[in-house]
């Protein structure tokens, strides 16, 4: 069920907005993506870019029980799919 933002919940679709609308994030992200041979799940991408402990500007931690993993690893699969051309 989406709830907020077309997502299920805030720290989802926040952890999300900050991944793709911070330039030097989404760089990151991008070009880990591009090197990776298979689709990442979205905790291999967090430890990828060293996100672990961290948290997004608006003090949502990048690795949460809140955090929809389903729906993160989703969006992730579909970053890495169009990286390489896949869909």
């Amino acid at each position: 069920m989406k709830k907020y933002n077309g997502w299920t919940n805030r720290e989802t679709w926040n952890v999300m907005l900050w991944l793709n609308g911070i330039e030097n994030l989404y760089s990151s992200m991008i070009e880990v993506l591009q090197d990776s041979k298979t689709p990442l799940s979205y905790r291999e991408l967090i430890h990828a870019l060293n996100l672990n402990n961290e948290t997004t500007g608006d003090e949502v931690a990048y690795i949460s029980e809140l955090l929809n993993y389903e729906e993160l690893n989703e969006s992730i699969i579909d970053i890495f799919n169009k990286t390489h051309n896949l869909s």
